[in-house]
């Protein structure tokens, strides 16, 4: 089973990177509903820990140090400054380079690493409804948001 140890700091930041550049792609897919799914991201973060509670390679992935986080946002406050478009195809290009990663080390953890990192998508593009008025008639997952979440499927096969 893949862990910390058993990666470069380089790799082990990949992984993590990934998941959380997968939730910005989707959280920038469609504007609106900022809010609702930035707190999807935390309750996501929250469910996955408890979903993969006997798998320690996804409580080790979901753990982040509060200043390693905070290392990580104050180098990325130039993604308000990328486009949507960017940030999408970043997250596309770490979930392949996230996948060929565990298939070279640990291939079982694979379809672990995607099953974590489509849920937590999934989840924040559920966050709010979409369209409609005040909710109403509206969707739950936009078109955009669908579109990312297929892309970054596809980029995790």
């Amino acid at each position: 089973m893949t862990n910390r140890d058993s990666l470069s700091e380089a790799d082990w930041e990949l992984l993590q990177r990934t998941v959380e550049a997968v939730t910005d792609a989707v959280m920038v897919a469609h504007p609106g509903g900022t809010l609702s799914e930035v707190f999807a991201v935390f309750r996501g973060w929250t469910e996955a820990t408890q979903m993969f509670e006997g798998n320690p390679f996804v409580q080790e992935l979901l753990l982040v140090a509060p200043d390693e986080l905070r290392e990580r946002n104050e180098a990325s406050q130039d993604e308000f400054e990328r486009s949507a478009e960017d940030i999408v195809n970043d997250a596309a290009d770490l979930c392949r380079r996230s996948v060929a990663l565990l298939n070279s080390k640990n291939p079982e953890d694979t379809e672990t690493f995607r099953r974590v990192v489509l849920f937590l998508g999934e989840k924040v593009a559920r966050a709010s409804v979409e369209g409609g008025f005040f909710g109403i008639g509206g969707k739950r997952i936009s078109d955009e948001e669908n579109q990312v979440l297929e892309r970054i499927a596809a980029a995790l096969e």
